[in-house]
């Protein structure tokens, strides 16, 4: 099985791009995969911290715990995995699957009017706020993983069609699937 890995910083139209693929391939979803392993664990901690201390101590984790998800999709050719933070994630799925990673990219200022108008209880930041969260998602390792992408997509425009336009040519999917 072929897997798309999906990264980007916050707001650049990870979510947008996951929701119009998830209607054509299978989605596997590392923030999912996380949530899914706090609520066993009965961990109340802030989802941000525990990602950031899970990654410290194992780069690879969240991907291990996404693996078996991947193994329980049968018979897809191509299957996405949202939430790519690190490179070394890539190489975890990479002992298992062929991987192409494509980073969904907009500039701080566009996913900073994104971040203000989608309204999460996690949105109340400052620009300056929005612009120290996007560092401590870089520490992760995520400036990395843009860098190192087979495929960028530029998401600056707010236009939703042009958007999936691209994702048809650039990943070359049939329009009729």
């Amino acid at each position: 099985m072929k897997i798309l890995c999906i990264t980007g910083m916050p707001c650049a139209g990870k979510t947008t791009a996951i929701n119009f693929l998830r209607s054509k391939f299978s989605v596997v979803s590392m923030g999912d995969a996380i949530r899914k392993e706090m609520k066993e664990k009965n961990i109340s901690e802030d989802m941000r911290e525990y990602s950031t201390d899970i990654r410290k101590k194992d780069k690879c984790y969240v991907a291990k715990i996404c693996i078996p998800e991947l193994k329980k999709i049968q018979n897809a050719e191509i299957c996405i995995v949202d939430g790519i933070r690190n490179y070394e994630e890539i190489e975890e799925f990479g002992k298992f699957y062929d991987v192409t990673l494509i980073a969904i990219h907009a500039s701080p200022k566009k996913r900073y009017e994104r971040f203000v108008k989608r309204m999460r209880t996690d949105d109340n930041l400052t620009y300056e706020g929005f612009i120290r969260r996007d560092i401590n998602e870089l520490s992760w390792g995520l400036g990395n993983v843009i860098a190192l992408s087979d495929l960028i997509i530029q998401n600056e425009d707010d236009d939703v069609d042009k958007f999936r336009e691209q994702l048809i040519t650039k990943l070359k999917i049939d329009k009729q699937k």
